[in-house]
């Protein structure tokens, strides 16, 4: 089990009884995270915009850290890289998955959405209308973010343009 807090801080937790099993201190509140890899990896995302990979498997100090926003990521979201190859070589291994092999989704206050690799290099910058994105959701083609306003915009993953912007809610969509 794992949970990311305003203590600045990620943990671990035994799910058999309860116990904190390892902690990884951040800078700041760690708004969003999620695990990839076999349960290899730990990203998360903070209030001063960092995101962090973590290894759940090795060492607590960060595996690869990085500025990816100029404000506090609200989302953080993975999925995995969606090429053939990839696929068969998924499906196969029974080591854990190499950070390669997931991209990673944030949505900022800084009314941004961006597409990284694993290792934080930026592929990709979703128009965003000036939005404050703060939910995100994906299928292999198609990327959703819920802004404060109560819209949905989604785009094209592949072309990686804003496609529509679904009006409607009257307050904010955060799922």
């Amino acid at each position: 089990i794992l949970s990311g807090a305003e203590d600045n801080t990620a943990r671990l937790w035994s799910k058999n009884d309860a116990k904190e099993l390892r902690a990884w201190p951040h800078s700041a509140w760690v708004q969003d995270l999620a695990v990839a890899g076999n349960e290899q990896w730990l990203f998360t995302a903070d209030a001063e915009g960092f995101i962090t990979r973590h290894s759940l498997t090795t060492t607590s100090q960060p595996v690869v850290r990085w500025r990816g926003h100029d404000a506090s990521i609200h989302a953080l979201l993975l999925r995995p890289v969606a090429l053939p190859a990839v696929a068969s070589r998924m499906e196969k291994v029974a080591k854990p998955i190499e950070p390669e092999l997931w991209q990673v989704l944030t949505a900022s206050r800084d009314g941004t959405v961006k597409l990284w690799n694993g290792d934080g290099l930026l592929l990709a910058k979703f128009d965003t209308p000036q939005q404050n994105i703060v939910a995100l959701a994906a299928t292999p083609r198609w990327l959703a973010g819920g802004d404060d306003s109560g819209n949905v915009l989604v785009w094209d993953l592949e072309s990686r343009t804003l496609r529509h912007t679904l009006r409607g809610h009257s307050r904010g969509v955060y799922g």
